[in-house]
């Protein structure tokens, strides 16, 4: 056998080693792991989980990763800005806080990431939520947060009731502020008081977050007004309002020790963590109406009112109808007061009023305006009298009854008979009050109706705006529909946005490119044509990896070079992303047209 031969397997064996060796290193250089910043929390805290992948190499398009977090409740899920560690090696990370109805132990992961067809896995953490206002603590690590007693004294709804002594349908006021020594963010609403017992009315309800400064024990807090509210019991005796609960987004690296300048401060660690707020409870003391001192036409009204009466017109023919208004105004609960007593109406018939309210916020207290408007049709001609009406209240303040008059009203009634004006109006009861109006159209005789002009009917104009009717029309029911679908069709709605959104980003993306901001511009893309992509198939832009992408578009109908083109648009976004070499701007702008002609390309497959 000749020498030269035996190299030719040698050969092959080593290229083999080697080759293998390669896997292994690769792999090796990949490492996915999970940490928690603490294994035990109360059941009114959380615990930040954080999915790390560090790699060495360029890894075209790292998908989110896939982990079961069913049993446990997901307060905010983020995708963290990617780090170069100690050894230069890329760390991407995602973060998720984690909070628990019920207290336990629960076991989260592991969380699994496909790259390059092998999956890694992180291993499986064990974490614990129990009850009470314990401070959980992170394991084998020193905390740097304020233990949850210390949180509470720093962080929390105040809750002002006044009067909490008062009397059946008198106004509480009820003011909500959220107090802080912190910097927060993403306040929102969790639970709000039923308010059982009371009729409940919004005097303010905060859409954005206006602070003020306010020494609260001798130390300067941040206070936000979050609502007020007017209350009026409706029975007596104690009545106890449920907390109001909130949530709010924290610096991890906040401190209690900071200068006045910091905690006034714009900057906000990219580290948050989100805590549920609770308001105390709140317990009123209401006191049943006296008895003594009570008048007979007393319907209920408690507060502080005024009463006027108006007629007209004064001067009118038999069978006319007279419109008498009576307004009561003042402080109080304006919805529940009811019409007052007439009396007795000699001379005229009455008819049920037509009621209109008028009502505002004044100094924290409800005050407003209740119109009674009475149709009244005269039996008799004559001077007749509209007698005093009398309104009683109960006055809390003063904690005594007390009776209001209107002034008599005079009307001046001429004519004939009532049977010769009924046969002349021929009116009834019930025409009268299916009327609601006091002027009756005027109807000449029909022969002085007839005049030069064309009838309305014959002219041109007029059968156009009757041909635009249905038009209109189907106009506004379309968009009535449109209206409809957008509120109850999230998957419509987000594709109907898809189009704008993309404009914004792309014109992002272009001042990223004039400022030659190069890898901004490239992230700006490539979240363009994923956010994309995931409102037309209605799936999270972070949870969609690239096989499900391609998968799913391939259902749509998506053409394959599509498909291709797509992907070599992002891995051209991901390599100029992490890449050392600068991109140029006449490489930006093609990057920039691929990603406009892309963009045309999918909505029209997608439609």
């Amino acid at each position: 056998m000749k020498t030269g031969a035996l190299w030719v397997p040698i050969i092959g064996a080593v290229s083999i080693a080697i080759a293998a060796s390669s896997r292994a290193s690769a792999a090796a250089d990949i490492d996915f792991k999970a940490v928690v910043n603490r294994t035990s929390a109360t059941t009114t805290t959380q615990i930040e989980l954080t999915l790390s992948l560090t790699h060495i190499h360029d890894i075209y398009h790292i998908p989110s990763p896939i982990i079961d977090l069913r049993e446990l409740e997901v307060r905010d899920q983020r995708v963290n800005p990617i780090e170069i560690d100690e050894q230069g090696a890329i760390v991407n990370s995602w973060s998720y806080d984690l909070s628990a109805r019920r207290a336990g132990r629960y076991q989260v992961g592991p969380a699994r990431i496909e790259l390059g067809g092998k999956v890694y896995e992180t291993e499986a953490v064990t974490i614990e939520f129990v009850r009470g206002s314990r401070s959980a603590t992170a394991s084998g690590k020193k905390r740097s947060d304020p233990p949850d007693e210390k949180l509470e004294e720093n962080l929390f709804i105040r809750a002002v009731p006044y009067p909490q002594r008062l009397y059946v349908g008198q106004q509480l006021t009820l003011e909500y502020d959220l107090c802080s020594r912190f910097q927060i963010r993403d306040v929102a609403w969790q639970k709000l008081p039923s308010f059982s017992g009371f009729w409940a009315k919004d005097l303010f309800v905060a859409e954005r977050l206006d602070l003020h400064q306010e020494e609260i024990g001798h130390v300067q807090f941040l206070v936000w007004p979050l609502r007020r509210h007017a209350l009026f019991p409706t029975s007596s005796g104690r009545h106890e309002i449920q907390p109001l609960t909130i949530s709010a987004a924290l610096p991890r690296d906040r401190g209690l020790q900071r200068r006045r300048s910091d905690l006034l401060g714009s900057s906000f660690s990219r580290r948050k963590q989100t805590v549920e707020i609770h308001s105390p409870g709140v317990t009123v003391e209401v006191l049943p109406l006296p008895l003594a001192g009570r008048p007979g036409i007393f319907n209920g009204a408690v507060g502080s009112y005024t009463i006027s009466a108006s007629a007209a017109p004064v001067t009118l023919p038999l069978g006319d109808p007279v419109t008498m208004r009576l307004e009561i105004s003042g402080k109080g609960n304006i919805e529940a007061i009811a019409a007052p007593d007439l009396g007795e109406m000699l001379g005229f018939k009455v008819y049920k009023p037509k009621i209109d309210i008028h009502e505002e916020s004044h100094d924290g207290l409800y005050v407003g305006t209740k119109s009674f408007e009475y149709i009244l049709l005269p039996e008799t001609s004559g001077n007749l009298v509209i007698p005093a009406v009398e309104y009683a209240f109960f006055d809390p303040l003063a904690a005594v009854y007390q009776t209001v008059r209107t002034e008599e009203l005079r009307v001046e009634i001429w004519g004939e008979g009532p049977a010769i004006q009924s046969s002349r109006y021929q009116l009834t009861r019930q025409e009268i009050e299916e009327l609601g109006e006091d002027i009756r159209h005027i109807k000449p005789d029909v022969t002085q109706l007839a005049g030069g002009d064309a009838y309305l009917h014959q002219k041109v104009w007029f059968w156009a705006l009757q041909a635009l009717m249905p038009l209109a029309y189907a106009g506004a029911m379309l968009f009535h529909r449109h209206r409809r679908r957008l509120q109850g069709d999230e998957a419509y709605a987000r594709r109907r946005r898809a189009r704008g959104e993309g404009r914004r980003r792309l014109r992002q993306a272009e001042v990223f490119r004039e400022e030659g901001d190069c890898r901004a511009f490239c992230s700006e893309v490539q979240q363009l044509v994923l956010a994309f992509i995931a409102d037309h198939l209605n799936r999270s832009a972070s949870g969609l990896t690239a096989h499900e992408r391609r998968e799913l578009l391939a259902l749509r109908g998506a053409p394959a070079g599509l498909l291709r083109a797509t992907d070599q648009l992002l891995g051209r976004c991901d390599f100029a992303r992490f890449s050392s070499v600068a991109t140029g701007d006449a490489e930006m702008k093609e990057l920039q047209a691929q990603a406009e002609e892309t963009i045309v390309r999918l909505e029209e497959a997608l439609r």
